[in-house]
């Protein structure tokens, strides 16, 4: 397989292309202003800036704080937005707070999190993050932990992160009948939505975990997986000009952030096969040059 995103045999012919359709019950229009506003929003919060002392201790917050979701059935989208408090509050130049309380912050943020977005899951008690600290930190404790939270936020918790792209992308899966799989027709593409829709969840899990990646917009990065996750599945072509259409970027401007992603899967979750990229370090892709 080639390795290029924008190499020609990628691409389907227009006029072989079949265009994705929506049902005739939902307003395009609407949809349509309702994506140009999550665009403008992520580009209005984008802020990429690592520190050393946060990144030595951030992938055991992230997954502790993933833990603690899953085992109070808070949904992916909240954990998410959890981990986004979680890295404003931290990724700044200025010492961590002392460790015995890093796990209050995590259930402070994920606490918050539920609050703010929770629709179809229950908000935890404080009790229940009470439970969750060990019973280290008193009621209290939290309380206060929540209004120095909120305010070192600046109260602004409507946040955008990869997940909420993917989610609205996948309301419709980029798999068309013209696609090959394997070399054969994906005559069907319902019948395989299920296991490309789990891919592209488990590439929001993976970059969620990875702060590099975080020197790409959201939508970049939902884009890119859309792309990985049909290559992950022997997917051809890769990029379809519908996903284009879909997400407003062409080809070239997910281009290093998708080699960046095949890479790190291929490094960390693949055994890998000769035609693919050798694993290179995510940081080391330059940075996303966003939109002025």
């Amino acid at each position: 397989m080639a390795l290029e995103l924008d190499c020609e045999e990628y691409f389907v012919d227009d006029a072989a292309m079949t265009t994705a359709t929506s049902p005739e019950d939902i307003d395009m229009e609407l949809v349509d202003d309702w994506y140009s506003s999550m665009l403008a929003q992520e580009r209005a919060q984008f802020h990429y800036a690592p520190q050393p002392h946060y990144l030595k201790v951030r992938l055991v917050l992230v997954d502790w704080t993933c833990d603690v979701g899953e085992e109070l059935d808070v949904p992916k989208s909240i954990v998410h937005t959890a981990v986004n408090y979680l890295d404003r509050l931290l990724n700044v130049p200025c010492a961590l707070p002392p460790q015995s309380k890093l796990q209050l912050v995590c259930l402070v943020c994920l606490w918050i999190a539920t609050k703010f977005a929770s629709v179809d899951c229950e908000v935890p008690s404080i009790e229940e993050i009470y439970a969750y600290g060990h019973q280290q930190y008193t009621l209290d404790e939290i309380k206060a932990y929540e209004m120095a939270t909120l305010k070192a936020l600046h109260w602004q918790l409507n946040v955008l992160q990869p997940i909420h792209f993917t989610e609205f992308y996948l309301t419709n899966p980029p798999l068309f009948p013209d696609d090959d799989i394997n070399g054969y027709q994906l005559a069907d593409p319902t019948a395989y939505a299920t296991v490309y829709t789990k891919h592209v969840e488990f590439l929001t899990e993976m970059c969620l975990q990875e702060h590099a990646f975080q020197q790409w917009l959201p939508s970049v990065l939902a884009t890119a997986m859309l792309c990985v996750a049909r290559r992950i599945v022997h997917i051809t072509p890769v990029w379809r000009e519908e996903i284009e259409i879909n997400s407003g970027y062409v080809v070239d401007e997910i281009q290093d952030c998708f080699h960046a992603m095949w890479s790190h899967y291929v490094h960390h979750f693949s055994k890998g096969t000769a035609d693919e990229p050798s694993p290179t370090s995510v940081a080391a892709v330059s940075q996303y040059q966003h939109h002025q």
